[in-house]
């Protein structure tokens, strides 16, 4: 663990690394670059293989996270939180940046952010893990393009969880372009009733449902679908040729 009690201007950074059978955490830090660093099975009791929790400025390039081995909800591959229960520093906006990671075979998520996180995904794979695949939820605002999402259990890119009234956001956020989705129950899912997913030239086959906007609401703007149901819920498309 890299543990600070306030944001320090330290630079941290790891290359070609690979751990087994234990997790990264970084807190509090202002800049942090990780480039090829593969986590690999830890049993974690807190955030994933890679836990970022209160970072800023903080770039993955081609980490790997897997198979985590805690069954409960704390088993992300990649996991960015920060702490929306008190103010002041420890109460900001987080922003990282994930370039073609691949988070697989996980207990919970491949990638999930929350409260004030603001994290672009930018390519990647996100595969055959126990929830989602990338999963951004209560208050997180998401930029995502040319990520896939495969074979997980639950959803390809999920917005989830209500905002707390601590962390001062509205909605859960995401905006994804470019971004392919199969093999799941789900392609694009807004479960909750302030999530909103904006997807734009994405596509969903193979999938129970492609764009799946229950309580929540799904923007698709020139998406396709393949899947056994194309869209279900609340789903707002641009034109009539949308989803087919």
């Amino acid at each position: 663990d890299i543990w600070y009690r306030k944001h320090t201007q330290k630079r941290i950074v790891l290359n070609n690394l690979e751990i087994r059978y234990a997790h990264i955490r970084l807190a509090y830090l202002a800049n942090c670059e990780l480039s090829d660093v593969r986590i690999k099975y830890p049993y974690v009791s807190i955030g994933g293989c890679l836990y970022l929790y209160n970072v800023s400025n903080c770039k993955l390039t081609k980490c790997e996270a897997c198979s985590v081995t805690n069954g409960q909800a704390v088993g992300d591959g990649i996991n960015v939180d920060t702490d929306d229960t008190v103010g002041g520093e420890n109460n900001l906006s987080l922003s990282a940046r994930l370039v073609d990671c691949w988070s697989h075979d996980n207990n919970d998520d491949g990638y999930s952010d929350h409260d004030r996180s603001e994290v672009t995904v930018v390519g990647g794979l996100y595969e055959f893990n126990g929830k989602g695949g990338i999963t951004p939820a209560y208050g997180a605002n998401d930029i995502i393009f040319n990520a896939v999402s495969r074979y997980n259990s639950g959803s390809g890119i999920f917005a989830t969880g209500n905002p707390t009234e601590n962390n001062g956001r509205l909605k859960t956020c995401v905006y994804a372009e470019g971004c392919v989705c199969y093999g799941q129950v789900n392609g694009f899912y807004a479960p909750e009733s302030e999530t909103i997913i904006q997807a734009v030239n994405c596509v969903s086959y193979g999938n129970n449902i492609g764009y799946n906007g229950t309580s929540g609401h799904i923007y698709a703007v020139n998406c396709k679908s393949n899947d056994a149901t194309a869209k279900s819920g609340n789903v707002t498309v641009q034109t009539v040729n949308d989803l087919n």
